[in-house]
């Protein structure tokens, strides 16, 4: 798991979005998922973004914030000219594919609550979650955090 100082690395010379430094310091009290195959981590490189494209307004424009899934899918911060808190969150399937997921991070906060893998392709990005699914360790823990720091439920 990367660290709010990785984070603040990554994302100089812009601020960490506050929301998301509260997510990663809910996330250093976990010891599994919180919501399923979610795990925060940034690619310093954008190794992933780069089989999209290497020009520069294109990689200046997107913050990878975390795994998606279990195959290396990532979700983003696309920078809209607007503050990266208000920015929309796009997810980035690794057989391809991006699609806006979440107007926001608290929009990917609450989407974080269905505790299922995003299924990202060329056409679609969906969630899904069988009705036998276990819930994630730290799904009800993740639940409690959101409504206590940020009124969602």
């Amino acid at each position: 798991m990367s660290t709010i100082s990785d984070y603040e690395n990554y994302f100089k010379p812009d601020e960490v979005p506050v929301a998301l430094v509260k997510l990663i310091e809910f996330g250093a009290t976990q010891s599994g998922y919180f919501s399923q195959s979610f795990e925060l981590e940034i690619d310093m490189e954008d190794i992933g973004l780069k089989t999209y494209s290497e020009k520069p307004e294109f990689l200046d424009a997107l913050f990878t914030i975390a795994q998606a899934d279990g195959t290396g899918s990532s979700y983003v911060i696309w920078r809209q000219g607007k503050a990266l808190a208000d920015s929309p969150i796009v997810a980035f399937g690794s057989e391809g594919g991006a699609h806006v997921v979440a107007e926001n991070l608290l929009g990917l906060f609450r989407i974080l609550t269905l505790d299922a893998e995003p299924m990202i392709d060329w056409g679609k990005a969906t969630y899904y979650k069988p009705d036998d699914a276990e819930p994630s360790e730290g799904a009800a823990d993740y639940a409690q955090w959101l409504a206590k720091n940020f009124k969602l439920n």
